[in-house]
C-alpha cells in the first residue's frame, strides 16, 4: 500500500507510506507516524482518517509521548485499486481540538486564496466547507471521542 498527501499550498506531493497501517477497514485507515521533518515540539502521532467522510484526525504527542492536541485535517482522497495506492488531497482549512474543548479553526484564508488563485475548483472548496461543518457539528455534539478510540 503506497500513500500520499497532496497539498496545494505549497504545491507537494509527499510519500507518506513509511506511517504504519494500524488498521483499514470500512472507510477508516489508523496510522502511526513520526513527523516527517523531526520537531522540538512533536514526537509522534496517530491518524485516523476517515477518507468517505472528508477529514484525518490526527492525536499529535509530544516527545516523552503525552497528549497535546488533535488536529483535523479537511481531506478529499483518490485511490487507484490496481496499484493500492491512496492520495489524501488537503483541503487547506485545519481545525485544532484541545482536551479542554477549545477549537481553533486554521487556514481559512489558505482556502480561500487557494480558490481565488484557481488553485481548487468550487467543487472543492465546497467539499472543504461542507466536510470542516460535518466535524465541527461532531465535536460541538460531543460524538469527537468515539471518532479516535
Amino acid at each position: 500500500m503506497k500513500m500520499y498527501r497532496k497539498r496545494f499550498i505549497p504545491n507537494e506531493i509527499i510519500d507518506i507510506s513509511g506511517d504504519e497501517v494500524i488498521k483499514k477497514k470500512d472507510g477508516l485507515i489508523v496510522t502511526k507516524w513520526l513527523p516527517i521533518h523531526p520537531r522540538g515540539d512533536i514526537g509522534s502521532g496517530m491518524s485516523y482518517v476517515y477518507y468517505k467522510e472528508g477529514y484525518k484526525i490526527s492525536k499529535f504527542y509530544d516527545q516523552s509521548g503525552s497528549f497535546l492536541f488533535y488536529y483535523c485535517d479537511i481531506i478529499d482522497y483518490k485511490y487507484n485499486a490496481e496499484t493500492d495506492e491512496w492520495t489524501f488531497i488537503d483541503l487547506l482549512v485545519d481545525v485544532k481540538y484541545y482536551n479542554d474543548g477549545k477549537i481553533e479553526i486554521l487556514d481559512f484564508d489558505e482556502l480561500n486564496d487557494a480558490f481565488n488563485q484557481e488553485l481548487i475548483s468550487s467543487a472543492e472548496l465546497l467539499k472543504a466547507c461542507t466536510n470542516l461543518n460535518k466535524l465541527l457539528g461532531l465535536i460541538i455534539n460531543n460524538k469527537f471521542d468515539k471518532l479516535v478510540k
